[in-house]
């Protein structure tokens, strides 16, 4: 043995109190004269991982947490827990983690997202039996999502948006294809003013003399009754 020093990481808070280990890690000679490194530290498995300033178990909680509410809200209780972590670190623990492994889904959903909204599109596959996103395709071509296809035999049923130039998706009419979202908005606010004006002319055009007023007759008890 060369020798050792001590390490102290970041773990679980104890009664609301923020805690450190205090770990004594040992540090061996290489005796071989091929070596490159001259020590070696000690390993701790899981507990800790080698150069690391938080504890196994406090990555796990950090990666759970980020990946139900994100980086940001969970640094948050972490910190009201009296753990100090920031939104980095969170976001950077869930990155960290491996993907659930699905079987091949049988009714697979195929739809847009979005890596960067107006800029960069994807495809996202579904497994709509359980409700879990399967795969991100990196963009929105049929050739991807044959590849992805032919990876992954079994999927029987695929549904897809009606959007041009989706992937498997069927065409579109002539009368469709003529009409933009565009034309689509335009036509329900021209629609919405001509009701409004519509309104306001019979309403100006009446005679003020004509209105009538309606009343509701309304009975309250008496609270004040002996």
């Amino acid at each position: 043995m060369h020798g050792y020093y001590w390490h102290y990481p970041r773990d679980l808070s104890w009664v609301g109190e923020a805690t450190r280990v205090w770990v004594r890690v040992k540090r061996f000679d290489c005796c071989h004269p091929a070596c490159r490194k001259a020590t070696f530290s000690e390993n701790f498995s899981t507990f800790l991982a080698p150069h690391a300033h938080r504890t196994g178990r406090l990555k796990t909680q950090q990666g759970q947490m980020g990946r139900y509410v994100g980086g940001g809200m969970g640094a948050t209780l972490f910190n009201g827990q009296n753990t100090p972590s920031s939104a980095d670190s969170v976001s950077r623990t869930v990155k960290a983690l491996e993907l659930p492994q699905h079987p091949t889904p049988r009714v697979l959903g195929v739809d847009d997202w979005a890596f960067r909204k107006g800029h960069h599109y994807g495809t996202v596959l579904v497994y709509l039996e359980r409700k879990r996103v399967v795969d991100l395709l990196p963009d929105r071509t049929t050739a991807s999502l044959k590849t992805w296809l032919e990876q992954h035999p079994g999927v029987e049923v695929v549904t897809r948006d009606c959007a041009p130039g989706r992937p498997g998706g069927r065409p579109l009419s002539p009368a469709a294809k003529s009409e933009s979202s565009g034309q689509k908005v335009a036509r329900a606010a021209e629609k919405t003013a001509h009701g409004s004006v519509e309104g306001i002319r019979a309403t100006s055009e009446s005679d003020p003399r004509d209105f009538q007023p309606s009343f509701t007759r309304v009975w309250w008890p008496n609270l004040h009754t002996p």
